[in-house]
């Protein structure tokens, strides 16, 4: 069975659609917690005072901003936010921050060339049936010596090349025989296509984003300091590292890139 774009856009609406009044609750742990709120806040930052003009005069896109919480943590540091997503129920939410937002793939962003400084997408690449349209999209509306932040996508690298490998070593050992048989027994057929899986296309058909790629589109597009960093959370701490090594071992991933 294959899919197209409009497939997987057509999706995405209709799933966020649906759950976006629970989506806060469902991540009150994880992307809204303390930890992870003082870890964006810092990246923002950053951004933002690099951008060469008054934090009064900076202006931030928000791209897939889903119920708001990049535009909430942004809105008091920069002179104008904006956000745009799929979902028009997202977009309800997400004007308890701004009330300028607009319904719009982020493929194809509603914004003159050049006219931002800063644009986020936390948890949109993998959600997208090709992100490389999307970079080229970002670097367009984004004005020269402006950033783009993604975050919160898997790491195809970890996930595809070394998680299988450590599962397939730990389960040979004969005293995981008895577990290996239980997770077998049990396990969820992944073979199942749901509305779910296409939605969130690259993290559950894909094995994540291979962010080595990214980079070498984000390169090719025109961005320059393409910063990528794996990390991952055990307890209430972050670890975060940059490099090729890090992407062998840590789960997640963000990057920023300068125009």
């Amino acid at each position: 069975m294959s899919f197209t774009k409009d497939d997987i856009l057509k999706i995405n609406k209709r799933v966020y659609d649906s759950t976006a009044h629970v989506y806060d609750y469902r991540h009150r742990h994880h992307i809204f917690c303390a930890e992870n709120q003082k870890r964006v806040e810092k990246i923002l930052e950053y951004t933002i005072k690099d951008i060469d003009r008054n934090d009064n005069c900076v202006r931030l896109l928000d791209a897939g901003c889903g119920t708001g919480n990049i535009l909430r943590l942004s809105k008091d540091k920069v002179g104008l936010v904006v956000g745009t997503d799929i979902s028009e129920e997202c977009l309800t939410l997400a004007s308890r921050f701004t009330n300028n937002l607009a319904c719009s793939d982020v493929s194809s962003l509603p914004f003159r060339s050049a006219s931002v400084d800063v644009i986020t997408a936390y948890s949109v690449l993998h959600h997208l049936f090709d992100y490389t349209e999307f970079l080229s999209e970002a670097y367009r509306v984004l004005a020269k010596g402006g950033w783009l932040y993604t975050d919160f996508d898997h790491n195809n690298l970890m996930l595809r090349t070394m998680f299988p490998l450590f599962r397939k070593k730990m389960l040979s050992m004969p005293i995981l025989n008895l577990l290996k048989r239980a997770i077998m027994k049990n396990r969820i057929d992944n073979s199942e296509i749901t509305e779910y899986k296409l939605a969130n296309f690259h993290n559950e058909l894909k094995g994540g984003i291979n962010f080595l790629e990214v980079r070498k589109k984000a390169k090719k597009i025109g961005f320059r300091q393409i910063r990528i960093f794996a990390y991952k959370k055990h307890g209430s701490i972050y670890y975060v590292e940059k490099g090729v090594l890090s992407m062998l071992r840590y789960p997640l991933v963000y990057s920023i890139a300068k125009k």
